[in-house]
């Protein structure tokens, strides 16, 4: 039934007050007012033939939903002025939207809020100009229908919104209208707004999709209910598209009312209408009982453990790229589940490290689109595993699993982790998964929505998980490179990282990827990408091998031609080299060429081959460009030897410069002085330890010292000498000497008593010791590196030790060292100890762990002797009795194998020690190192 103004409840209120001629006048310009814009408002269908209803009945369903929802005192509580002001804003809201002489339409469309400020200006001039105050309405309504498309914070902050007048003692409220309007805009959802019948008479009226939806979802109500006591709104929906528009736009209403009851009426409304309020919003949106997708309100709930989702996904993933590692960790569990759920696999150790994974994590991404796909041949994910890997952040995940009677599942991550850590670092999110015998499941969620879609789709032959995300920071791939480079080192499964942009322009040449009618094709079909990924980069390979070939040909070629003693034989090199180049390369081409310049420039003029190289060093460079480098692997091998010997033994001589260095000479003892390397492996699969370490001692005469000291006397004395001591046997000669010069019948026993190389061999007194003018240098272990000083005065030593002032003159005593001569390029540098956990770095030095001599660790951690981590997952849970459980259970193994190891070295080589000699600390106060450095000390105690 078509409404008429004269019908609707709200006229017939401002029609009913006859108070004076000024209302009687208002109510009948409003009848005249519909005639006029009517006719105008149906130029809507023609600008915009598929949009839903905008025509006059929109306008005068919106004033009916705002009568019905308001209580009899909230409107006593509008004047008269206010009623005339809110009709008339309702009938012009969209005439924006009727201009015929605006060409860009979407823009019109967008903004024709803005676009009805001059129909009302013109209206208000030709039609209420009988009334003294029309300027003062048409700015009202003018505001109030610009006020409809507004975002409403930007609103709520206009100073105008907060405006008020008085209209023939009657008062005028910009922000109260304007609250009126957009909640009786958001309240017309009936299924007037739409005509079934003329959809699908005539279809071409409808090309807009988004433009069908709307129309389409009118048809869906199943309840509507409004009152001032409330407003209810049922749907059921067959499409997710639908369901998108119905969620966002009773959210947009629902919003809408929260903003008026909570910040209009209590803050910013005048003192009569503060306890008005608009009825609240209930709604329920379901898929149709024949739909294809369900759909999962996120919600940040807490699990068994009390773990709250808001906290993880706002403070504690922080960091930019925790949700790729999150991520890559998720898939690596996926494909290790499907290896330990398969009984027919023999897995001897809980260690996945040793269950010879075949199967890829593969990891995409193109910079240009922002597109980040992390994909596994896993297990899979049943529409149960979906929803908790999405809605259940804190859960235990795979780590309760046990299909083995020997040991359970070591998962690495945690359900609903990764998926936490990318809610505020995506704009969408699409997560396909299939497991075995299971229909294929499609999850999906976009930015700041708390809805996630679950859709069914048919099983398909591939099982496994792919994740896409659209990122919203984008970065480079090298920077993605980088970061996984740094981050993941001996995995239990190999990872494929794959540059999609590269490959993209790759396939430009090679052709071998399947394609749509648009580029989107190739980045939707990723499963495609990744079973032909390995045949193109051999291909690629075996496409650039020429120009390769071609590039190291080259450069001898410029080595040659610099050669300035030997250009008579230029051209005869040159012949050899570019007679060796491929046949079909570019040098091979042009070998004659090369021939004939490389005569001339054996006459000294070589302008023109110095030409004739940087032209074809081009030509190479833009042909390899045509091939980019588009994939890298991370194997999941085993720790490789860190160093090339199992002991080594690096001799100092009286000037502390290397004076020899030998590799695995157990038979020997070693004499002098020097700094003695000795390796020692850990594999242990059963509990999952891999690690290698290298430990360095200094050692002097037969025992190991903490430092060594060169002792230089006055050199102006005539015997004067110097020589090598370690600093515990200097502090007693010094003691002794000193006593010896103190006692006077000490002389004889002074004169000889001598310690090689350094003797005392004068008469001095007690006067003349004091004074003598000593200098050292000193050998000394700090900051887990041997340091040299030069030049250190009596006085420095004396009142220094143990040297925390002048340490900072101090240098590295490789750097400074002067090699000896059968040097063979050992690498005699101390390097960065590294520690990873199922093949990911931790922010954890391994050295305080094994706080033995001076050296460095690469270790792996898996399985049984995990670190228990924060929530974070790349940070050590510094809770005492989790770090005391992991000392007791994989720390102590770690600490016994390697020392027992380096005291049977150090036996064999017949080196004495102490505890205390090989104990070296570290500048470390957390409580893993104060444990590390206890229990090393009771495993010494108890070795020794």
């Amino acid at each position: 039934m078509q409404k008429i103004l004269r019908t609707c409840r709200m006229y017939k209120l401002l029609e009913a007050r006859k108070e004076d001629s000024f209302t009687i006048s208002l109510a009948g310009s409003l009848l005249n007012m519909e005639t006029a814009v009517a006719p105008v408002l149906e130029f809507i269908k023609t600008n915009f033939p598929g949009f839903t209803e905008h025509g006059i009945q929109h306008s005068l369903r919106i004033i009916d939903y705002i009568n019905d929802i308001l209580s009899d005192d909230f409107k006593d509580r509008l004047t008269d002025v206010e009623i005339f002001c809110f009709i008339m804003s309702a009938l012009f809201h969209d005439i924006g939207m009727t201009l015929t002489d605006i060409e860009d339409k979407e823009k019109q469309r967008s903004c024709h809020h803005l676009y009805a400020r001059e129909p009302i200006i013109q209206y208000c001039e030709k039609y209420l100009g009988m009334y003294s105050e029309h300027r003062r309405i048409r700015d009202c309504v003018v505001f109030v229908c610009e006020a409809h498309g507004r975002d409403i914070e930007e609103l709520y902050s206009d100073e105008t919104f907060r405006k008020n007048d008085t209209i023939q003692g009657q008062r005028l409220r910009y922000g109260l209208l304007a609250v009126l309007l957009r909640t009786g805009d958001l309240m017309d959802l009936e299924e007037g707004r739409t005509s079934e019948f003329n959809m699908h008479l005539n279809p071409s009226y409808y090309q807009n999709k988004i433009s069908i939806e709307h129309h389409e979802r009118h048809l869906e109500l199943t309840k509507y209910n409004y009152s001032p006591e409330g407003i209810e709104v049922g749907v059921k929906t067959s499409n997710r598209e639908r369901y998108k528009i119905w969620n966002a736009w009773l959210k947009y209403l629902d919003n809408e009312i929260m903003y008026a009851n909570t910040h209009y009426f209590q803050s910013i409304g005048t003192h009569d209408i503060k306890k008005l309020r608009l009825p609240g919003l209930s709604f329920e949106i379901k898929p149709d009982p024949g739909a294809n997708f369900l759909v999962e309100e996120i919600r940040f709930q807490l699990d068994e453990e009390g773990a709250l989702w808001d906290i993880l996904t706002k403070n504690i993933y922080t960091n930019q790229t925790d949700y790729i590692r999150e991520l890559i960790q998720n898939a690596i569990d996926a494909v290790l589940l499907k290896y330990y759920s398969d009984e027919s696999n023999v897995l001897e150790f809980a260690s996945p490290r040793s269950w010879g994974v075949k199967d890829r994590v593969y990891v995409l991404y193109s910079a240009e689109k922002g597109l980040l796909y992390v994909s596994d041949t896993g297990i899979g994910m049943s529409e149960e595993g979906i929803k908790n890997y999405l809605f259940k952040a804190a859960s235990s995940g795979y780590k309760l699993k046990r299909g083995r009677s020997s040991f359970a599942f070591p998962a690495i991550a945690k359900f609903g982790i990764g998926f936490a850590s990318c809610l505020t670092k995506a704009d969408k999110i699409e997560i396909s998964s299939q497991k075995t015998g299971e229909k294929k499941i499609k999850a999906e969620i976009e930015g700041k929505s708390t809805i996630a879609f679950i859709e069914r789709h048919p099983e398909s032959d591939i099982t496994g998980t792919t994740v896409k995300l659209e990122v919203k920071n984008r970065f480079s791939f090298k920077e993605l490179e980088e970061y996984l480079i740094l981050t993941f080192r001996y995995p239990s499964v190999p990872i494929a990282v794959i540059d999609l942009d590269s490959l993209y322009r790759l396939d430009k040449s090679l052709c071998l990827l399947p394609r749509g009618r648009q580029d989107d094709y190739f980045i939707e079909n990723i499963l495609t990408v990744i079973q032909e990924y390995e045949n193109i980069e051999k291909l690629r390979k075996s496409t650039i091998h020429k120009y390769q070939l071609d590039k190291r040909l080259l450069e001898k070629i410029i080595i040659e031609k610099q050669e300035d003693r030997k250009k008579s034989m230029l051209p005869g090199k040159i012949k050899l080299l570019t007679e060796a180049a491929d046949p079909e390369g570019i040098i091979y081409a042009r070998r004659e060429e090369f021939i004939r310049l490389a005569e001339k420039a054996a006459q000294n003029d070589d302008v023109q081959l110095s030409k004739l190289i940087f032209n074809v060093k081009g030509e190479i460079e833009l042909y390899m460009s045509q091939y980019p480098s588009f994939t890298f692997p991370i194997d999941n091998g085993r720790i490789m030897d860190i160093v090339d010997y199992e002991l080594q033994c690096v001799k100092i001589n009286n000037n502390f410069n290397t004076e020899s260095i030998q590799k695995n000479r157990l038979d020997q003892k070693c004499k002098g002085s020097g700094i003695l390397f000795i390796k020692t492996r850990i594999d242990k699969p059963e509990s999952g330890i891999e690690w290698q370490a290298v430990n360095a001692f200094l050692f002097h005469r037969g025992e190991l010292v903490k430092s060594l000291v060169k002792v230089y006397s006055d050199p102006d004395e005539e015997n004067s000498r110097d020589g090598i001591l370690g600093l515990e046997q200097l502090e007693d000669l010094e003691y002794e000497t000193k006593l010896s010069y103190e006692t006077e019948d000490s002389e004889d026993y002074y004169k000889s008593m001598t310690w090689q190389p350094y003797t005392y061999s004068q008469d001095y007194s007690a006067q003349d010791y004091e004074s003598r003018d000593y200098t050292f240098n000193i050998i000394y272990c700090d900051e887990n590196e041997f340091q040299i000083l030069y030049n250190v005065s009596l006085y420095d030593f004396e009142n220094s030790y143990p040297l925390p002032e002048i340490s900072n003159n101090s240098f590295r005593f490789f750097q400074n060292d002067l090699i000896s001569d059968n040097y063979a390029g050992e690498d005699l540098h101390i390097r960065k100890p590294v520690l990873y956990q199922d093949g990911i770095l931790l922010n954890i030095n391994p050295q305080v762990i094994l706080p033995l001599g001076i050296g460095w660790s690469v270790c792996n951690l898996t399985a049984d002797a995990q670190f228990d981590l924060n929530a974070s997952r790349h940070e050590l849970n510094m809770n005492i009795d989790a770090i005391e459980s992991w000392m007791d259970r994989t720390g102590r193994i770690i600490q016994e194998e390697t020392a027992r190891h380096c005291i049977d070295v150090l036996r064999k080589i017949q080196l004495d020690f102490t505890v205390s000699s090989l104990i070296q600390t570290i500048e470390d106060d957390s409580y893993l190192a104060r444990s590390g450095l206890r229990s090393m000390k009771e495993v010494l105690n108890r070795l020794i």
